[in-house]
Parts: structure tokens; sequence; C-alpha cells
């Protein structure tokens, strides 16, 4: 009977706290979480990153990288959804494209003086990650650069917001 009144007591005191109790901490939100709470940043939305290489004939083939931003107004970070697409491999080729093509992940960024920097762990080394710079496009098209960690792999890039 002790061990019934227990149970009972303690299913009591559960039903009784606050749903906020079972909540995930402030400190412990996502920048997603924390950026949909608030006016959405200058970087919030979704963003196409194509790379101009003259072995690269179409659109399509340019794509390097898609990506969805949360950014919340005033915030100096945000979380980045990307998938890459067959501009982002570090040597063009027609015939066949690299491993780096249709990776997909999160990543945190920074942002400083309205510049966006993020690392693109597309690689199989995963202490030489792609680093990407996207200043904020003025007009439509805003150029950046992609550079891997350990050097010897750098190219201009062209970031735009989708409609």
């Amino acid at each position: 009977m002790t061990r019934t009144v227990l149970t009972l007591s303690t299913l009591a005191l559960l039903l009784a706290l606050p749903a906020a109790a079972f909540e995930p901490a402030a400190d412990m939100q996502s920048e997603a979480e924390r950026a949909a709470e608030q006016a959405p940043g200058v970087w919030h939305g979704q963003w196409e990153i194509s790379r101009d290489h003259p072995a690269l004939r179409t659109r399509g083939s340019a794509r390097a990288v898609d990506l969805e931003i949360w950014h919340g107004d005033g915030s100096s970070s945000a979380q980045v959804h990307w998938s890459t697409g067959p501009g982002i491999c570090p040597e063009i080729s027609i015939d066949e494209p690299c491993e780096w093509v249709g990776v997909d992940g999160v990543s945190e960024a920074g942002i400083v003086d309205g510049h966006l920097y993020f690392a693109l762990p597309v690689s199989a080394d995963s202490e030489d990650p792609l680093f990407l710079h996207l200043p904020l496009p003025a007009d439509r098209v805003g150029r950046g650069a992609a550079a891997n960690a350990r050097g010897g792999i750098a190219f201009p890039i062209e970031v735009q917001r989708r409609e």
C-alpha cells in the first residue's frame, strides 16, 4: 500500500507541474527557434549560391549551394540549412561530379558587419571544411568567396536571395 501511495503521490506531483517545466531552457534553444520568436533579420530566408567557371555552361551546373537561413533581427549568429550542387566541386569536371555534390547539413554562422561566415563540412577530412564568406547583396547579387581551411581550394561565389 505504501508503494501505491508513493507512486500516486509522484504522479500527482508531475501532473501539477506546469508544462514549461518540461520545455528546454532558453539557452538550449537553437538559433532557428530564437529567430522564429523575433522579427526576421537581414539574412533570414532562402538563398542560392552559384559559381562562375568556364566549364559550367548552365545555371543548374553553376549552382553551388542552396541555403535556408534562420536569422533573427539584431542577432550576430544564424542557423544555415544547406544543400550542395555541382558548382561546389573544387575541380570542375563535366563527366564526373565530385563527392561533395548532394551533401546537406546544418551549420552555425557568424554575422560580422552584415557579412555571413560559416563552414561547410563537405570534405572527407573533418579538419578541412570549406569556409564561405558572403557579403549582404547590395542589389540582387553579392560576390563572396569559398576557401578550405588548409588552403589550396579557393574560388569566387555569388549569393542571391530567392524570390
